[in-house]
């Protein structure tokens, strides 16, 4: 209850104030009258004045009030978020302050009466406009504050309840932009009263400037009256001024509440990011904005603030000076009195003004850190998602190799358990000979004893009937009888031994059993405990992916439409600066034809025919290997459009990106502006290719990262060029071939000795003569065209291998070490060969990302133009030996056409050294 006592007081001390500026008034309207009863006729108007000038006194502290008491129900409102109080309680407490609000809201109503009757006494007083302040007072605006109402997750779970906090984050999300939108009218407003300030600080520094020359001397007559009308004028002007600047302040106090209030939802969209990754990154940046926004229009109007403050402090002091110098009459001694009193109560206002910009700057600063604050948590929970990310990767890792690792030793148990079942079977087949084997012994058993038998009944018929002359059958039977006993004993142990090997294989036969019952029974319960806990994490996973997808789908919309703000921002602010740079161009060039005129005509006055204008003795002594020949890096990438697709020299990444950004993957792949046909007739010479098989039509195309053009218009073009213009000349260069075979080569080469049979320079017939091959020799054999040809694989006897025209590749981002590495490798250049410069920056993947909105030309073929043309100009052509330091030949660059092909004209000029 201590938060609703501190209302209660501070409603009483409003009373209280208002009954003393009531008193107050009332004691200076008697003061006034009994002024007005001493005084004589002059001063008949000084009551009237001061009584105005209470007035506005009084609206400026009830003012005063009002914005202690806004201050007050902010700070409130702010502690009942903190504390949570009830509802009822809540309720109360916005009860009694609406009653204030009513009170003071009659005080000034009072106040405004009591104005409007003075203003009915004397007409001489201009209004003192308040722009309808208290109606402002009475139903103030609203703010943003109520959206810190709405309730933030309370958990998190299943796609319904993303779904469902997702309606409610664009709602928020729509609120706020309203709630900009009012910041932004009020902003309006604040400029239109700045305006009108201004105007009215301009009247007040001409009426000071006539009242200074008036008082220095100008006029030696002086017009009391319209001093004090001026001075009366002046006071008004005053207090309209204080008026507007607590008006400012008002206005800068609701800004800062708004600012309070989008933090409080910033904090909880920051909470809700957490669950939804990517949705409220895009939010924050907006908030940022125009926090930025907003800091630097206050800093605007404290700056305009701090330039009246000091008019004010001129205006005072020529008052000053004007009053030194006059005599010490009656009126004026009253007026100056007058004017002291109203200047240092001024002061002492401005002064309050003072402390109240500093508090508020110590509430921006304050906001600042916690604005830093916001942003440091919201780099942290980034941080916290990316480890989450990397751990979920690890644990899916784990687990599949777990899968694995268990698999292996299903399999592996599986392999020890499949040869117990043919072992049982072998085992058997034993038993079942054994056992025929005793069967059969077993017959003979009976037979043998059949035969003893029989021979014992015919020893006792023997013995009955002695016979001397069977003597020798008996000695034979008795031979018999012995073998007979022999075998049989034989048999015997032989039967002890198959049952003793029965027993045994029964013995392993019932261990096999169960061993192999409790092998089974372990697995499977090992690999039901394993399926389980498979399952489970499956499961597991399959909710996370559910989750991720529900929040990929809920931010990728969000990020299409704000990707299309953005294109159509770039798209105007392209435009613009396109105008910006024609313009540029134009002044340019009527300043170059104003200043410079040049003595000689340069090379590059007719790109079209530079070469067939160079002077003979360029041509017939220089070889075109020493010759500055501009040339363009990825000659034939100027045909990427909405229908390219990707080709195979892109790499994993670039096609992954294709398949949800092909926007961006085309914009990057592009690196000429003009066609091959164009080139030619801008200049260019030496033409770098790269070519690929496409399986899907059977045809050969020239890429860069996607498919460009069919290989045939572009040589279609090059043969209507060189025919028109026979002492022209061209390097080909096929640099590159993704998905080539031997067959595509041939339908390649074909394809050239085609379209320039004869104009091709063969190396088969002029092998010595590369090195020397002039533009006047060309001419005279009708050869236009050296085509090199970089593959090792396939080597043609028209064609010229690659180590006759080197092409170091730089493959950096930086024109500092772009220079260095061309510098590095000029120096290994071979007398004997011609040499590529390549001026081209490549940019690697984040590169790329850093400048996800950017185009190639935009990031380095525009910051190579700029900074790489002194280094261009410092280079050299022409022959040198071995002995002596390398000149250059060859120069690359993409987008030959920036600044109306400058990279040409600069290379065909260097030409002009030759002449020295």
């Amino acid at each position: 209850m201590s938060d609703f006592e501190d209302i209660s007081r501070s409603s009483n001390d409003a009373d209280n104030n208002a009954k003393t500026l009531n008193n107050e008034e009332s004691l200076v309207v008697k003061e006034s009258v009994h002024e007005n009863s001493e005084e004589s006729k002059i001063e008949t108007e000084a009551p009237r004045a001061s009584s105005t000038f209470q007035l506005c006194k009084k609206f400026k502290r009830i003012k005063y009030e009002i914005d202690m008491q806004n201050y007050r129900i902010n700070k409130l409102q702010r502690e009942l978020k903190s504390k949570r109080i009830p509802e009822y309680k809540a309720k109360e407490m916005e009860q009694v302050l609406k009653k204030e609000m009513f009170k003071l809201g009659e005080m000034i109503q009072t106040a405004m009466d009591e104005k409007r009757k003075n203003k009915e006494e004397d007409c001489l007083w201009g209004p003192i406009s308040l722009d309808n302040d208290h109606n402002i007072l009475l139903n103030p605006p609203k703010t943003p504050s109520d959206l810190s109402k709405i309730s933030g997750f309370d958990e998190y779970a299943y796609t319904e309840i993303l779904l469902s906090d997702n309606e409610k984050l664009e709602t928020d999300r729509y609120k706020l932009q309203e709630c900009i939108l009012q910041q932004e009218e009020t902003n309006c407003c604040l400029q239109k009263q700045i305006a009108l300030l201004e105007q009215q600080m301009e009247k007040l520094v001409k009426g000071n400037q006539k009242v200074a020359y008036k008082m220095m001397g100008g006029d030696k007559t002086v017009d009391y009256d319209k001093l004090k009308k001026e001075l009366k004028h002046y006071t008004n002007v005053a207090d309209t001024l204080s008026n507007n600047i607590n008006r400012m302040e008002n206005y800068l106090k609701g800004l800062r509440n708004e600012l309070n209030d989008l933090k409080c939802v910033k904090s909880n969209s920051i909470i809700k990011q957490d669950f939804a990754q990517t949705s409220t990154s895009d939010q924050t940046n907006a908030c940022d904005a125009k926090i930025k926004e907003l800091q630097e229009r206050y800093c605007s109007l404290l700056n305009e603030y701090c330039q009246k403050e000091t008019e004010h402090s001129k205006t005072v002091d020529r008052l000053k000076k004007c009053f030194k110098d006059k005599d010490n009459s009656g009126h004026e001694q009253i007026e100056t009195e007058f004017l002291r009193k109203e200047s240092e109560k001024l002061i002492s206002e401005i002064e309050d003004y003072k402390i109240m910009m500093n508090e508020l700057q110590s509430q921006t600063d304050l906001y600042r850190e916690k604005f830093l604050k916001a942003q440091e948590k919201v780099e942290k929970q980034k941080i916290q998602l990316k480890k989450l990310e990397n751990s979920n990767l690890k644990i899916e890792q784990q687990v599949n190799e777990e899968i694995k690792k268990i698999k292996l030793k299903f399999e592996e148990k599986l392999a020890e358990l499949c040869p117990f079942p043919q072992k049982y079977e072998e085992s058997q087949k034993e038993l079942e000979e054994a056992i025929s084997k005793i069967q059969e012994l077993e017959e003979k058993l009976r037979e043998t004893s059949s035969a003893l038998t029989k021979a014992k009944c015919e020893l006792k018929e023997l013995k009955e009937r002695p016979v001397k002359s069977n003597k020798e059958k008996y000695e034979k039977l008795q031979e018999e009888v012995e073998r007979l006993k022999r075998n049989e004993n034989s048999l015997k142990k032989t039967k002890e031994c198959l049952e003793e090997k029965l027993c045994s294989l029964k013995s392993e036969l019932d261990v096999l059993r169960k061993d192999s019952a409790k092998i089974i029974t372990t697995t499977k319960f090992c690999a039901e405990k394993n399926r389980k806990i498979l399952h489970d994490q499956i499961n597991c996973l399959e909710m996370e992916l559910a989750q991720c997808r529900a929040n990929s789908s809920l931010s990728l919309t969000e990020k299409e439409e704000k990707i299309n703000d953005l294109k159509n921002e770039l798209k105007l602010l392209c435009n613009n600066f396109n105008d910006c740079q024609d313009q540029i161009k134009q002044l340019k060039e009527q300043i170059i034809n104003i200043t410079e005129k040049p003595k000689t005509e340069k090379f590059s006055r007719d790109l079209e025919n530079w070469m067939g204008n160079l002077p003979s003795k360029i041509r017939s002594n220089i070889p075109i290997i020493n010759l500055a020949i501009p040339g363009s890096h990825d000659s034939c990438a100027y045909a990427v459009t909405k229908r390219s697709k990707i080709a195979p020299d892109a790499e994993k990444i670039v096609k992954r990106l294709y398949r949800f950004i092909p926007c961006i993957v085309r914009r990057w792949a592009k690196t000429q502006k003009y066609s091959l046909y164009e080139q030619l007739e801008n200049g260019i010479r030496y033409f770098d290719l790269r070519v690929a098989y496409n399986s899907k039509d059977d045809r050969i195309y020239f890429t860069h990262g996607v498919y460009c053009e069919e290989i045939i218009y572009p040589f279609e073009e090059l043969f209507n060029f060189l025919s028109k213009h026979p002492k022209e000349f061209v390097i080909l260069d096929f640099q590159h071939f993704y998905q080539f075979s031997h067959q595509h080569h041939e339908q390649l080469t074909n394809c050239l000795l085609k379209n320039f049979s004869t104009m091709i320079y063969e190396r088969y017939l002029h092998l010595d003569d590369f090195s020397s091959l002039t533009l006047s020799k060309a001419l005279y054999l009708h050869k236009q065209i050296i085509i090199i040809y970089r593959h090792h694989s396939y080597i043609d006897k028209i064609f010229f291998p690659s180590y006759y025209f080197v092409n170091p590749w730089p493959q950096t981002t930086k024109v500092a070490l772009l220079e260095r590495f061309l510098d590095d490798r000029l120096q290994l250049r071979s007398s004997q060969q011609g040499y590529c410069s390549q001026f081209v920056l490549t940019p690697t993947t984040p590169f790329i990302l850093r400048r996800f909105y950017s185009t190639l030309k935009a990031s380095c073929a525009e910051k190579v133009e700029m900074n790489c043309k002194a280094y261009i100009e410092a280079q050299k052509p022409g022959v040198f030996n071995d002995d002596e330091n390398p000149t250059s030949n060859v120069f690359l660059a993409d987008f030959v056409d920036l600044n109306d092909n400058d990279f040409v004209k600069t290379v065909v000029d260097l030409n002009m050294k030759l002449l020295k």
